[in-house]
């Protein structure tokens, strides 16, 4: 049997050698992936995005039912992490579920998100008011134009309540609807005044917060007349 001659076989060994360490070293290394499936320390630079949606029943610009805040994040590369709100003056937290404000006033959520890879968004807000109930009465006359006694019956101020004064069936230049803010100190009272030009038969009706009162009556020029 004829053998390799052992120059032969040295230069054999050479060459393979030589060629595994030049595929060890083309060969790129592994990279470390976040739980998103970004590699670490990759091109993802960019925050999330997250999306505020609020449902209630609404009156004008104020909702008169509780209030459910829904937040909603995306980022289409490391993926989302967490998204935290504070509502108010409450501590921050991290969402899972809707919210829902119950509380008469005006209320400022705060939000944002952090994607996997440690992005942060801008803080950005969400405010809304909620009257859901105005303990006060109303008494509503004529004379010059409509005119409306209002007294909070209440145990706590009022403030900055929306009222709106307004007629219906006739002809007017001017007065058919007033609109705007009131604040009511508890157990006082305030009066209303809408001044009107016009004819007709309407009923004026006088909301305050979600509580109104209405009447029957006759306008004549400036004249309001109560039926």
């Amino acid at each position: 049997m004829k053998t390799m001659p052992l120059r032969t076989f040295i230069l054999l060994c050479f060459l393979v050698a030589s060629l595994s360490s030049w595929s060890l070293a083309a060969a790129p290394a592994p990279a470390s992936f976040s739980p998103g499936g970004v590699p670490l320390g990759g091109n993802d630079t960019t925050p999330p995005v997250t999306t505020c949606t609020i449902h209630g029943i609404m009156q004008g610009q104020i909702y008169i039912s509780n209030v459910t805040v829904i937040l909603n994040a995306t980022d289409d590369l490391s993926g989302v992490n967490a998204t935290y709100y504070q509502v108010d003056s409450e501590n921050l937290s991290v969402y899972t579920e809707p919210l829902i404000v119950t509380d008469d006033g005006q209320h400022t959520v705060m939000y944002y998100s952090v994607d996997n890879v440690g992005n942060v968004e801008a803080q950005k807000n969400a405010s809304f008011t909620i009257i859901l109930a105005s303990p006060v009465s109303i008494a509503i006359g004529g004379g010059v134009g409509p005119m409306a006694w209002i007294t909070n019956i209440g145990t706590e101020d009022l403030v900055d309540t929306p009222f709106s004064i307004s007629l219906d069936n006739g002809f007017y230049l001017m007065g058919q609807y007033r609109n705007g803010t009131v604040s009511i100190r508890a157990g006082q009272s305030v009066i209303l005044r809408s001044f009107v030009v016009g004819i007709g038969e309407p009923t004026i009706r006088v909301r305050v917060g979600r509580t109104e009162a209405s009447i029957d009556a006759f306008v004549l020029g400036v004249f309001v007349i109560r039926i």
